[in-house]
């Protein structure tokens, strides 16, 4: 059986393809170990004697002696791009994320990726000897064609248009948490956790983060600048800002007292805008205030204090009366009175009112834990009864713990911009 005679097509191609492997085995010592822009990797030789090697290189005759121009070169680099491209199963996003891998990784790659990444690592090599013959001002630098949005020079491995954090965002992949749950004592944060596992939420601080207030004195402002503040990439043309990192919302639940009395609240929630107004004003940016306003949300409890807005007194006397020996003598009914008396105190004005006003005078204190932890099937029951009767009462840290979740989830796979003022 006699094959056919080759097309002249098929000729021109693997006489490229032979043209292109040549070029790239003799240029491979010289910039093989520097695919990976951020380290230099070695193999079969030490850095003293590649840096010898290095400098004694010179690429203008290794390009005379292999008869192969830096026009040549771009023209084969971006011919294996283009085709990369088209081959790729990654796409864009992924195959953005494959580059900035460390190039042992590379190896991991399988079919198709694999050999679009081995075109890349191909054409990076006949790139990287271009530029050194653009600095020997033989060749003009690639900088007018790399600029379209859709050339193949976008896909070389050594190109970074934005951050890792950028690419990690591009694909609901960023670790940056979306949600900032700031709570004020133990027993809240005991219960966020325990709720959040109940309604189905997985473990995962890149979307929600719980942190522990201990106490309403605290200074939120450094949180929301640190936490909720938006970090910005640049201005694009269309009026809005790039982020580097995804928007994160500081949501905070307290009891309505101190900064949050119902006096004070919303003055300490222009604070914290305020703070991070100011880093945007550090970056030159600034937004809308709607924009702005999603950034910070404040929950205050309906009751003086947290265990008093969630559970009723004779639920909180049994769980008290549970993990504490003595309750300083008291009977049941003494501790349902005094819990009463409290609600009362609160309800008269005296917003400072808190559940540890009750063991102030007791031989020793009771744990807040161990208190949230007596409490917790008594939570868990509410939340049972909300999924029975559409008309019971949610319990309002249910409500909050749903929201942070709802809002990190609806923005985890979004990517976000700033409009620009």
């Amino acid at each position: 059986m006699t094959l056919p005679a080759p097309s002249p097509y098929l000729v021109e191609k693997a006489a490229s393809f032979r043209r292109i492997a040549v070029a790239a085995t003799a240029l491979d010592a010289r910039y093989g170990t520097k695919l990976d822009p951020a380290f230099v990797h070695l193999s079969n030789t030490t850095f003293e004697q590649w840096s010898a090697y290095r400098d004694s290189f010179d690429a203008v005759a290794v390009g005379d002696a292999l008869g192969y121009s830096a026009e040549q070169a771009a023209e084969d680099a971006e011919v294996l791009l283009t085709w990369a491209t088209q081959i790729d199963p990654l796409g864009s996003a992924w195959g953005r994320l494959a580059r900035r891998a460390p190039r042992k990784a590379w190896e991991q790659l399988k079919g198709p990726a694999l050999a679009a990444m081995d075109m890349g690592q191909t054409a990076e090599i006949l790139l990287l000897f271009y530029e050194d013959l653009t600095g020997r001002g033989l060749a003009e630098p690639l900088s007018g064609s790399s600029s379209k949005s859709s050339h193949p020079m976008r896909e070389r491995l050594s190109r970074r248009d934005g951050s890792l954090d950028q690419d990690l965002m591009s694909l609901g992949l960023s670790p940056h948490p979306r949600v900032v749950l700031a709570v004020e004592g133990e027993s809240e944060q005991f219960h966020v956790m325990k709720i959040a596992a109940e309604l189905g939420y997985r473990e995962a601080p890149e979307l929600v983060r719980v942190l522990h207030l201990g106490g309403t004195t605290k200074d939120l402002q450094k949180v929301a600048a640190l936490a909720a503040a938006p970090l910005i990439a640049r201005r694009e043309t269309d009026g809005h800002w790039e982020l580097l990192k995804p928007p994160t919302c500081l949501m905070v639940a307290v009891d309505p007292e101190g900064k949050f009395a119902a006096d004070k609240w919303e003055r300490t929630r222009e604070g914290i805008l305020d703070e991070i107004r100011q880093v945007l004003r550090a970056q030159g940016a600034k937004t809308t205030e709607e924009e702005l306003s999603l950034l910070v949300d404040i929950h205050r409890w309906s009751a003086s204090c947290y265990e008093f807005a969630h559970f009723a007194d004779e639920e909180l006397a049994d769980a008290l009366m549970a993990i504490h020996k003595t309750v300083n003598g008291l009977s049941r009914e003494d501790v349902i009175g005094a819990l009463a008396g409290l609600r009362r105190l609160a309800r008269n004005g005296n917003h400072s009112v808190d559940i540890k006003n009750v063991w102030r005078d007791w031989s020793y204190k009771p744990s807040k834990v161990a208190l949230a932890n007596q409490l917790w099937p008594v939570l868990k029951n509410k939340i049972d009864r909300c999924r029975e009767d559409e008309e019971a009462s949610i319990p309002e840290i249910v409500r909050v713990v749903d929201k942070a979740y709802g809002t990190a989830l609806h923005w985890r796979d979004k990517s976000f911009v700033l409009t620009a003022v």
